[in-house]
């Protein structure tokens, strides 16, 4: 999926792709009511072509959803709250970013038969040179002049186990990672952190402890 000026283009390895535009929101929009786990929010959905490319590629019958920036999204109260208000989410499973480390991956690593790629763990930010867990005491933190607050570890589910080249399902890193990082039933790799304020971030920006 990539960004236009429009909305959004979705390709395929073999060449592919539809173009989606941002869904209009006035009278005419298709509203819908939708969940995030035990979260509910309204959501928008995209044009019939969509769904229909979608639908057709996937073999399951499925629709295409966005949330407006505006629209109240799924309330993230587990994280607290910030400015005297409950956090929100976007359409991600927990919270708005995930966090991982190259050292903690490299750690990992070395227990592991095979090496993984940190894409395996589908992170949205990857930091570097911290050293091995050191995220797991991060609190307060600024990455570029983004504040972010590390708001609990990521339990990691069997999607970690998907070669995504191959789609073949195995046991690790969950086999492994759960002999040195489990927690009660919890096997963590990253962490959830969550944005105080919008902003942005680039590739190579420093990060700032903050407490």
């Amino acid at each position: 999926a990539d960004l236009t000026d429009t909305g959004l283009r979705i390709s395929v390895r073999d060449g592919r792709s539809v173009d989606v535009a941002i869904p209009e929101q006035g009278s005419g929009a298709q509203w819908i009511e939708g969940r995030v786990w035990s979260d509910r929010c309204r959501v928008v959905l995209a044009d019939d072509a969509a769904a229909l490319w979608l639908s057709a590629f996937l073999a399951v019958p499925c629709r295409l959803a966005y949330l407006p920036d505006d629209a109240d999204g799924p309330r993230a109260d587990k994280y607290g709250a910030f400015g005297g208000q409950p956090r929100q989410t976007a359409l991600t499973d927990g919270a708005p970013v995930l966090l991982t480390s190259t050292d903690s991956l490299a750690d990992l690593n070395q227990r592991l038969e095979a090496p993984l790629p940190m894409h395996r763990f589908r992170p949205n930010v990857v930091v570097s040179g911290a050293g091995a867990w050191v995220e797991d005491g991060w609190r307060g933190f600024r990455l570029g002049d983004v504040a972010f607050d590390a708001v609990k570890p990521c339990p990691r589910c069997v999607a970690t186990t998907v070669d995504q080249e191959t789609g073949q399902k195995g046991k690790e890193p969950l086999r492994t990672l759960a002999t040195f990082r489990k927690s009660g039933s919890d096997v963590n790799f990253g962490m959830n952190v969550a944005h105080r304020a919008t902003g942005s971030i680039h590739v190579g920006d420093s990060v700032r402890l903050e407490g």
